[in-house]
């Protein structure tokens, strides 16, 4: 029995269209694990994006600008708002509680700035995020949610875009949707809370709609309609869906042009008024209302004042565009969340090969001289313009906005896809454009299960928890109590020195003593030379993602610092590291006490680190010399500025020591100036560079340039004198010997030194 034709064709209609629907629900799969692994607010201005739902939501019409309430980054505030009742409705009767409990902002937050180590959070989590959810956060997942779905559309609207543009070449077609589907920014944004996933949808369906009408595919009513109704829509939930106004007139312009016969008015004319007419009866109306509340259209100023633009070249803002190109393809959380480099090396390569491949096509029919009326070169141009319109507008926004916005491109993200894939194919022969998509789904598809597992999750996992058996022997104790809260046992320090311009590393082992009502906050600072700063940190424990009033009495919190050091900090020197924890609110500082329970004030010193020169000193003394102190330090000359003393001056001695081996204990240095009898004239006992960079810290085979300065007395008689110099152990008194001496010596003779003194 024959096959009933209908059943036929849908069966063949699922073999041909199953790929593409496979991939839509991959992407939603992908999607749905991104919402999951990514906390609450935690995509770029989501706060503020879920407070406009919230107070549509609460029936209170639309809000005013500035958003009233509490909220992260108040300067989308003034988007449209389509998006936002649409998530009211979807979220309504949700109890969420009062706004101020919406989120706490991290106050230390990294937000744009992807080589911060640490604060990657926006907010703070203070628990009822976890499953099942509930108030607050069963409705941003639905909003969530509800952005996922609209991506999956653009996902397929990108399929019937490459269907427009290369009929017949499904692989292509398939290839331009894997580059959407599996882009790993465009899953992370499309898992969050924001207008962008709608605005994206109805850009990519005013492009599809837009290519519809360059091939001959429209009615002359309808098509200008839904297209006028696409691009209102994309006004009406997103200021950048007002460049889709474009589309109109420049797909009617590209139609007119591929026409025999031109009618201005019946294929220019009419359509493009009938559209642009559509679009205004959608968002029109919120157009003028800004207009008559806030004097501009836009109501930009109403939520950020007047907009000062960057100052810089044009060259300048060329480049942060092409670092935006980057965060195009993966740089989660608020910007702050990169990638691996090898993940940017293999994007970049694939988008270089996409670019120069599709320069290869053109620069073939050019050499060719092939006839372009058999391609659609004409909805290839509007693909392009699109592009080109999208990235002129962020090239605007550049300039008056700092940060690395490459979603900001997402508007035109299928026509770019469509554009890569195009030259990805003209790599390899037809017959292997399959093998080729199927690489590009393996490689895509790899990073984008990857990413929420290694990059997403670890940025804002809390610190690691212990009790009290579970801490390290080999820790470094040091029991100082801080206020009536927290106990300081120990300390680990993974790294013998740091380099200066470098990072300090340092874990440290905190216990609760009772229940935080408060988030305190910690510091870690670097002193170097003469008390100088030169590095510090203040943060909320773990890095923002473990504040103090989540902690439990008696928990040992190990936290990690990072701490930056100042390229130009003078070195060597034995850095001093200090600790702190301060109310934030009240700017009170916690007193802190030692195991014996006395005041040791205000961030006390816990340790002190050794601070390397960025680059290696080479030091050259004017007087070289050979002197052995105990097989431990060499003296391998010096120097005297001036020459010879000056009464009433200070002489200053320049001595240069050479660390043959590690130096467990920190030894005195002695200068002292004698005359021909050995009657002491002048001396000074101190530790190496006025005590700021002790022996202990020296590394064997390192040179030191020790500067002393002795004062030289007012009258002093004509005639030659000594330097005797020598080291010792300040508790016993107990010097090094000179090694080889004959007779013995724990000192060596310098000299002599002729003065033409006053008497």
């Amino acid at each position: 029995m024959a096959r009933p034709r209908p059943l036929r064709r849908f069966t063949a209609g699922v073999a041909r269209e199953g790929a593409i629907a496979l991939l839509v629900l991959a992407f939603v799969g992908f999607g749905v694990i991104y919402s999951l692994k990514t906390p609450l607010f935690e995509v770029p201005d989501e706060p503020v994006h879920y407070r406009y739902v919230q107070y549509l939501a609460a029936g209170r019409g639309l809000p005013p600008l500035p958003l009233p309430g509490p909220v992260l980054n108040p300067r989308e505030a003034h988007q449209p708002p389509l998006y936002y009742l649409l998530g009211a409705l979807l979220t309504r009767g949700i109890a969420t509680g009062a706004p101020e409990t919406l989120y706490v902002p991290n106050p230390y937050a990294a937000l744009g700035l992807p080589q911060a180590t640490s604060n990657k959070n926006a907010v703070l989590h203070l628990g009822g995020e976890e499953y099942p959810y509930q108030g607050v956060s069963l409705a941003v997942h639905i909003l969530r949610w509800f952005s996922l779905l609209c991506s999956a559309g653009t996902v397929w609207l990108t399929y019937r875009l490459a269907q427009e543009l290369v009929p017949g070449r499904r692989s292509i077609a398939i290839g331009a949707a894997l580059l959407v589907a599996l882009n790993p920014q465009f899953l992370f944004l499309s898992a969050g809370a924001t207008n962008h996933a709608l605005a994206i949808l109805w850009a990519t369906l005013a492009l599809y709609l837009g290519l519809r009408v360059v091939n001959g595919h429209g009615h002359p009513y309808r098509t200008p309609l839904c297209l006028g109704a696409a691009v209102g829509l994309a006004a009406l939930t997103a200021l950048n869906g007002l460049a889709t106004l474009l589309i109109i007139p420049g797909a009617y312009g590209l139609y007119l042009a591929g026409r025999s016969e031109r009618r201005l008015w019946e294929d220019w004319g009419r359509p493009v008024l009938l559209a642009l007419g559509m679009a205004f009866v959608l968002c029109g109306w919120w157009y003028l209302r800004n207009a008559f509340l806030y004097g501009n259209v836009l109501a930009l100023q109403a939520v950020r004042g007047a907009l000062t633009p960057r100052q810089g070249s044009w060259r300048a803002f060329a480049g942060d565009f092409l670092r935006a190109v980057t965060s195009y393809w993966g740089t989660f959380g608020w910007l702050n969340i990169p990638a691996d480099e090898i993940f940017y090396v293999l994007v970049r390569i694939l988008s270089a090969l996409g670019m120069v491949g599709l320069s290869l096509i053109l620069a073939q029919l050019y050499w060719q001289r092939a006839d372009l009326s058999t391609y659609r070169w004409r909805a290839a141009g509007l693909v392009g313009g699109w592009v080109l319109v999208v990235a002129l507008s962020l090239m605007t926004w550049l300039r008056a906005e700092i940060g690395l916005q490459g979603y900001l491109m997402f508007p035109a993200i299928g026509a770019i896809s469509l554009l890569l894939a195009v030259g990805l194919s003209a790599w390899v022969p037809r017959r292997h454009a399959a093998g080729l998509m199927l690489g590009l789904a393996l490689f895509l598809g790899t990073a984008s299960a990857v990413a929420p597992w290694r990059y997403i999750a670890p940025a804002y996992a809390p610190p690691k928890r212990l009790v009290l058996e579970q801490v390290p022997a080999h820790i470094q104790d040091i029991d100082v109590q801080f206020g009536e809260e927290l106990f300081l046992l120990g300390y680990e320090l993974p790294q013998e020195s740091v380099t200066a311009g470098g990072a300090l590393s340092l874990r440290l082992y905190w216990v609760a003593l009772k229940r935080m009502s408060q988030d305190y906050t910690f510091y870690v600072h670097v002193l170097g030379r003469g008390g100088a700063p030169i590095g510090g940190v203040d943060t909320f424990p773990g890095g923002g993602s473990y504040p103090t009033r989540l902690w439990l009495p008696g928990e040992v919190v190990c936290d990690t610092y990072l701490i930056p050091i100042a390229a130009n900090a003078e070195a060597p020197t034995a850095a001093s590291v200090r600790v702190g924890v301060y109310s934030p609110q009240a700017m009170v500082e916690l007193t802190a006490r030692d195991a014996q329970g006395r005041e040791i004030g205000h961030g006390p010193e816990i340790l002190r680190v050794r601070l390397a020169p960025k680059t290696a000193l080479r030091e050259q003394p004017a007087k070289p010399a050979q002197f052995n102190f105990g097989d431990k330090i060499m003296l391998i000359g010096y120097d005297l500025v001036p020459p010879a003393p000056v009464e009433g001056r200070t002489w200053e001695i320049v001595l240069y020591w050479k660390a043959l081996r590690w130096i467990p204990h920190d030894y005195t240095v002695f200068v002292h100036l004698v005359d021909q009898g050995d009657q002491l004239v002048s001396q000074v006992d101190e530790q190496p560079l006025q005590g700021e960079y002790p022996t202990r810290f020296w590394q064997m085979g390192e040179v030191v340039g020790d500067r002393h300065r002795l004062a030289i007395p007012q009258e002093l008689a004509s005639g030659q004198y000594y330097l005797q110099i020598g080291l010792y152990l300040l508790d016993t008194g107990a010097r090094l010997p000179v090694v080889g001496a004959d007779p013995p010596l724990d000192y060596v003779r310098l000299g002599p030194i002729q003065v033409q003194g006053s008497r």
